[in-house]
């Protein structure tokens, strides 16, 4: 009876040892860190377009108070077609790197097709050099989603660029 119990116990450990040493994914701050501050921007002048909106109409300059409310809907126009897609493209591109770093590459090609599929929701919203840079950015995904078979170095590396892209694009054109 003994001898069942302890095999049961070391049956119990083992498959507790086994299922706790699966490999971790390892932080990259460049996938994993938001960029969302272009959020807080946004909406604090948003906020402000309202406002400017707000006292004017109440001095009756219903044209200008028009106007403010033209520049909010621009920003939030900005925010749902530039911003938005973009941060939610980064996510993928994290989720698509943990998931080719646990070896379900099928599952992190499904991610990267998502993240393209966001970028392209950008290009509305992009003219010159910032379109020029989205485009990068979409032919670097797709690549990657293409030579995506097994994790490397290498690819570490693009996934790595690729999310310094997509905030690279971000903090330039909140600069502009």
């Amino acid at each position: 009876m003994k001898a069942k119990a302890i095999t049961g116990i070391l049956l119990i450990g083992f498959i507790l040892i086994s299922a706790c040493s699966k490999k971790k994914t390892p932080w990259v701050a460049a996938l994993e860190e938001n960029t969302v501050y272009f959020l807080t921007q946004n909406v604090d002048a948003v906020d402000k377009h309202i406002d400017q909106a707000q006292q004017l109409h109440k001095q009756g300059k219903r044209v200008k108070a028009a106007e403010e409310l033209k520049q909010a809907k621009r920003r939030l126009e900005e925010m749902r077609s530039f911003y938005m897609p973009l941060a939610n493209a980064k996510g993928h591109i994290a989720a698509a790197y943990r998931l080719a770093e646990r070896e379900d590459i099928t599952a992190a090609k499904d991610e990267l097709a998502k993240a393209r599929t966001q970028i392209n929701i950008t290009k509305s919203q992009s003219t010159g050099t910032t379109l020029q840079s989205v485009n990068k950015l979409m032919a670097d995904t797709e690549g990657l989603e293409k030579e995506l078979v097994k994790m490397t170095d290498r690819m570490r590396l693009r996934f790595t660029q690729i999310a310094g892209n997509v905030d690279a694009i971000i903090t330039n054109k909140g600069k502009k």
